[in-house]
């Protein structure tokens, strides 16, 4: 044999050793989801649900949505692959003096897993079916504030509901480079379902999930305090979790452009964490100079969610904004 050759025969041993074990890692990961992902929402979830446009939604009410003392709710809106625990931080700060809705959005929390309809995860139909939560609640204005993902939904609302949104905030809301691309698309193209065991590991219920906090956080033990350990492990074993993240990866994303974003005229306050990598501070300051009635809030030496790190920071700028 040659030397080309046998550098050909060995290259080929290394290549067929490599797939021999991503297969093997995929399928023991694989096998994990499909033991982990039992939950049904209904059996386990601790607020209500609503059927809207033929999909399952679950929200958490803490007060009289018709009844509240400003003559409207504040709806608060999660980020992604999050849920409406997300707030248990400042939820109750705020409640002292408003009603809150807390909707799960399509995909997250206990919400419904849709894999087949990539559609219904647009920002678009997201907002419309938060707007069918709210008429079904007889919900006919409101206050409204997104964290990170949950920012783009309430930005689509107002847009698509002029006149329902009454005053609007954002904690590091994700409104610009809204995501997809080519890291959603490599996870489809991967063989052996190894996009699948990937997603779980990173953002489902696989070991990745304990580090989710040190991706968000500069203070990774301020973030944990106060909440249980365990917060994301019943929505992360929803049944087809991970499908529905893989499929969320690959609906379309809508963007947001300056002539969008001046048409929100109502007051807003953005809140955004100095040190946040996943969405920074430019984006908090392009946004609250396209708002035509905005302030920005910086919380200083935070990352991407200020309202775990450090709510008492926070809460008393929401409890000033929104307490009016």
């Amino acid at each position: 044999m040659t030397r080309s050759d046998i550098a050909l025969t060995l290259t080929g041993v290394v290549i067929a050793i490599v797939a021999t074990v991503a297969s093997l890692w995929s399928a023991t990961n694989n096998r994990q989801i499909d033991n982990s992902e039992t939950l049904i929402p209904r059996e386990v979830a601790p607020g209500s649900f609503a059927i809207v446009n033929g999909f399952d939604l679950h929200y958490r009410l803490i007060g009289d949505p018709l009844k509240d003392p400003t003559g409207a709710p504040l709806v608060l809106v999660h980020g992604f692959a999050s849920s409406s625990d997300e707030f248990r931080k400042i939820e109750s700060a705020l409640a002292v003096s408003r009603s809150l809705i807390l909707p799960d959005l399509l995909g997250f929390g206990y919400s419904q897993r849709v894999t087949d309809t990539l559609s219904a995860y647009t920002h678009r139909s997201q907002a419309a079916l938060v707007r069918g939560m709210l008429d079904q609640l007889g919900v006919k204005q409101l206050d409204a504030l997104g964290s990170s993902y949950g920012g783009a939904i309430v930005t689509q609302f107002a847009l698509d509901n002029p006149g329902r949104v009454r005053r609007i905030g954002y904690l590091d809301g994700q409104i610009y480079d809204s995501g997809g691309g080519p890291p959603a698309w490599l996870m489809g193209l991967l063989p052996f379902r190894m996009g699948r065991a990937v997603t779980w590991n990173l953002l489902g219920g696989g070991p990745g999930q304990a580090q989710l906090l040190g991706s968000v956080c500069v203070d990774t033990a301020a973030c944990a305090a106060g909440i249980d350990p365990k917060w994301r492990e019943n929505v992360t074993r929803i049944a087809g979790n991970t499908d529905a993240l893989l499929a969320f990866a690959s609906a379309p994303r809508d963007q947001y452009a300056e002539v969008d974003i001046r048409k929100i005229a109502v007051p807003a306050l953005a809140i955004w964490g100095e040190k946040d990598q996943l969405v920074p501070l430019d984006r908090g300051k392009r946004l609250a100079s396209e708002l035509p009635n905005a302030r920005l809030e910086v919380i200083g030496g935070v990352g991407h969610t200020p309202h775990l790190e450090r709510p008492a920071a926070v809460i008393p700028l929401l409890v000033a904004f929104f307490g009016r």
